[in-house]
């Protein structure tokens, strides 16, 4: 039988000298999915006011600037646009903290003009639309307000029997990256995703057997890569040597065996039940940390290991030694992609 002995993502090869701290702010949010667990949209964590968040950035971004080269901040809710003040703490660290990239996940709901006014604050989102709740002319709307200035992924939610409206509207978003956009048509990142149902949602039921009922063509639709390929590409240089080409590793979440080494998406890791690190030595805290919606900071979703809290007095530097996985599962798919070593 195989051992596993190391996992790493594309994130994780860098992480010397580069964090990401994934921030969740509160949990209110203006959707309500049906696949998206109730605790992430019932407002039971209330927006704080802004001055709270703004002392915390003061505390924890000056220690890790010590250390790293690049940080970068994900902000997470709830739906994050929708805080009031939001506008004010992402001004905030884009005047007094130059290296640091502001990272939003966003259901892209707020106005043309508020998006008008946040494009110029904010380095990158995943704009995940879900199609029973915003209309698509809306997204492409907002899309090509921002494009110029903010790098956009894009995740489709799969919803059952829509995937295939959801895939004629990937289109229409790629469109709007022909002209007036820094990002490349061919190359921006679009796919729709598998979804679990929500009544099932839950970290115990994170072990794959809770997804919609799929059809064949629609799991074909969402199997696809989130690029297209040039057709117009210019032909390579005779003379010149091949271009390496790409390597699994670049996208996909690399498992090394002691016979072998694989490479999987991440729903991918959940579905087939390959999420079993428990005894391996885990980088939580250095590659990233999260900080939940109590201000607690958790060196991941999993809670192996905690730091303190943002909003008083007990945050304190992570260490870089990794920690010994204690879970059967990782039920995180942003804990999936810390590196992990046996």
């Amino acid at each position: 039988m195989s051992i596993l002995k190391r996992v790493v993502s594309p994130l994780g090869k860098d992480a010397s000298h580069t964090i990401r701290i994934q921030w969740s702010l509160g949990n209110s949010c203006n959707f309500s999915c049906e696949y998206c667990p109730s605790e992430l949209h019932n407002g039971s964590y209330p927006w704080k006011p802004i001055q709270e968040y703004i002392n915390a950035v003061d505390k924890f971004l000056p220690i890790f600037a010590e250390h790293k080269d690049h940080i970068t901040i994900e902000f997470i809710g709830g739906e994050v646009t929708v805080m009031p003040g939001i506008l004010e703490l992402l001004s905030h660290i884009k005047t007094n903290y130059n290296n640091v990239t502001t990272f939003m996940f966003t259901n892209g709901s707020r106005t043309v003009r508020w998006w008008s006014q946040a494009k110029h604050l904010i380095d990158e989102i995943v704009y995940s639309y879900h199609i029973d709740s915003l209309d698509h002319t809306h997204m492409i709307e907002v899309v090509e307000e921002i494009k110029d200035s903010i790098y956009c992924s894009f995740h489709l939610a799969g919803v059952e029997g829509k995937v295939h409206e959801c895939d004629r509207i990937s289109y229409l978003i790629r469109d709007c990256f022909k002209q007036g956009s820094p990002q490349d048509y061919w190359n921006v990142n679009i796919n729709v995703k598998t979804m679990l149902v929500k009544e099932l949602n839950s970290r115990n039921a994170r072990m794959g057997q809770n997804f919609y009922e799929y059809t064949s063509d629609e799991l074909f639709i969402m199997q696809k890569q989130s690029w297209l390929e040039n057709p117009d590409a210019p032909p390579p240089d005779p003379n010149a040597p091949p271009p390496p080409k790409p390597h699994p590793s670049d996208w996909l979440i690399t498992f090394e065996y002691d016979d072998k080494t694989l490479y999987y998406e991440l729903d991918q890791i959940v579905k087939d039940k390959l999420n079993t690190f428990k005894g391996m030595k885990c980088s939580i805290g250095m590659e990233k940390f999260n900080i939940d919606m109590k201000g607690d900071v958790k060196s991941s979703w999993c809670g192996a290991k905690d730091y303190g809290n943002v909003y008083d007095n007990t945050f304190k530097m992570p260490e870089p030694s990794g920690t010994l996985c204690p879970f059967d599962y990782c039920n995180n798919l942003s804990d999936i992609q810390i590196s992990k070593n046996a």
